[in-house]
């Protein structure tokens, strides 16, 4: 028999290609009421949808006790990234004091609606990369939540991203470099070695405020320089310019720096940018780093 009562209680139990399921009924009052959500059970595991995870767990209790752990230990990004919009995703009313359950397309949609059209202090609205970079972080926690079975579906899977249009093609022009060595002086002097580096190697102000000693061959003339998006290391071959610097340049501290100045602004030639005159820096010298990659 599908459903028996036992105890004042209905309970089912069915067997579907070779696995038994069984459970009470603790709603049915009467035969009819059990046969009925016997059926509705069953129809559930034709479905796939018997047993799997409720999604009652809080979304901001997961982030801070589990997916917070799990980023630092496992996303570079997360101190540069994650640390800042989760605070922003948490407090968010479509997100706090709601379960995975409750969080549905609609209120992503909606979160991605407010983020859009939300005005920030310089009086501009956010860019298309910048939303899409929070939904896809919503989506991450999400399939982590999959992962541990703490949840079975991910809302974010259904939201189209916004189109993003951040390519900006901008090289240095031959008439621009001396701008910069125009305003390199007195207090800015010690500015010049940054721009002669930027310059005759195309390194992103990152990978140069990370770069070692240890990095530097003098041998074989290239630098290997320490990528922070991509964490592996790529050679860039130096120039004169780029060999004499380096040449005499002396280690004056051990420690890293970790804040750029904001008197580099005033030097910099507007829309310029160092992964812009990497790319400008590239072209020119395909001679050189063939002869380095072989």
């Amino acid at each position: 028999m599908p459903v028996q009562r036992r105890r004042n209680r209905w309970h089912y139990a069915f067997c579907i290609r070779g696995v038994r399921y069984r459970g009470a009924l603790p709603e049915a009052r009467t035969k009819f009421e059990a046969e009925k959500a016997e059926t509705k059970v069953r129809q559930e595991v034709y479905e796939g949808r018997y047993g799997r995870p409720t999604g009652e767990k809080d979304f901001v209790a997961f982030v801070e006790a589990v997916y917070k752990p799990w980023a630092i230990e496992n996303k570079r990004s997360f101190k540069s990234n994650d640390k800042y919009k989760l605070p922003v995703i948490c407090e968010s009313k479509c997100f706090k004091g709601k379960t995975f359950a409750q969080i549905s397309p609609f209120l992503i949609e909606k979160y991605k609606k407010e983020r859009r059209e939300a005005v920030m202090e310089s009086g501009s609205t956010r860019k298309p990369s910048t939303i899409n970079r929070e939904l896809g972080l919503i989506s991450k926690i999400f399939s982590l939540a999959i992962k541990y079975g703490v949840t079975y579906s991910n809302p974010c899977r259904e939201i189209p991203w916004l189109p993003e249009n951040n390519n900006r093609i901008r090289y240095l022009l031959d008439e621009e470099e001396p701008r910069p060595w125009e305003v390199l002086n007195g207090r800015r002097t010690h500015l010049r070695p940054l721009v002669t580096l930027a310059i005759g190697t195309g390194m992103r102000r990152g990978d140069q405020l990370n770069l070692r000693w240890a990095k530097v061959d003098f041998q074989r003339d290239v630098i290997y320089v320490p990528n922070s998006k991509t964490g592996k290391d790529y050679s860039v071959p130096m120039n004169a310019d780029v060999r004499d610097l380096m040449g005499h340049s002396d280690p004056q501290t051990t420690r890293r720096y970790t804040h750029a100045t904001d008197r580099a602004k005033r030097a910099t030639v507007e829309a310029v940018r160092y992964c812009a005159r990497a790319s400008s820096t590239t072209q020119e010298r395909l001679p050189e780093l063939a002869a380095v990659t072989g």
